[in-house]
């Protein structure tokens, strides 16, 4: 009956029989090393347990096994634009060990026609429409910025709230009345784990 060590580590007991071939080769498979492997194919040809790392060669990175599928590296995506939005920018998501970390670094512009953002509520960009794609969408806290909004016909900063909130919209709050004018502009740049 072989043993399991505190780091994970199966190793065979005095009492069992040695069969060395398959007793190194179990302690070699449970030595919580990083598996160096050259690409998608040999990482996919690994055991895969909870936890197990593979160094990609061919990407330079290192991945990671969680919930029984492997996590790939770092992946850029494209915000959803809302109606009467348009939003640019990136939203970079990186495994860092079971966790996901965003980073969205966005440009909100008005492409609709001007209307009144008033100072008591908030207004959801879209009515409701995500601007986040499905993989960079989480439980995290919603976000608070304090930001101006620029550009458009206004010609000075105004400033507003903006509610960053990782299940996937994005909305915004005036802190005194204003008209937000086509092709007036905000940014976002705020990063959370998922």
């Amino acid at each position: 009956m072989p043993q399991t060590r505190d780091n994970g580590i199966v190793t065979p007991i005095p009492s069992d029989a040695y069969t060395p071939t398959q007793d190194l080769a179990k302690m070699a498979d449970t030595a919580n090393v990083v598996t160096i492997v050259s690409g998608t194919t040999a990482r996919n040809a690994l055991d895969k347990w909870e936890g197990r790392l593979a160094w990609r060669t061919d990407k330079s990175q290192i991945e990671a096994v969680v919930g029984g599928a492997w996590r790939d590296g770092t992946r850029d995506y494209s915000p959803l634009s809302p109606t009467g939005w348009s939003a640019a920018g990136t939203i970079t998501v990186t495994p860092e060990g079971p966790k996901l970390k965003v980073i969205a670094d966005l440009i909100l512009t008005r492409t609709g026609g001007a209307y009144v953002l008033g100072s008591s509520g908030w207004s959801v960009l879209g009515t409701d429409e995500y601007v986040l794609p499905s993989a960079a969408r989480g439980t995290s806290p919603v976000k608070y910025l304090s930001v101006p909004a620029v550009g458009g016909s206004s010609g000075s900063a105004v400033s507003i709230l903006a509610a960053y909130n990782p299940t996937g919209t994005i909305s915004i709050r005036s802190i005194s009345s204003f008209t937000f004018a086509t092709g007036q502009f905000f940014t976002v740049n705020v990063a959370y784990y998922i």
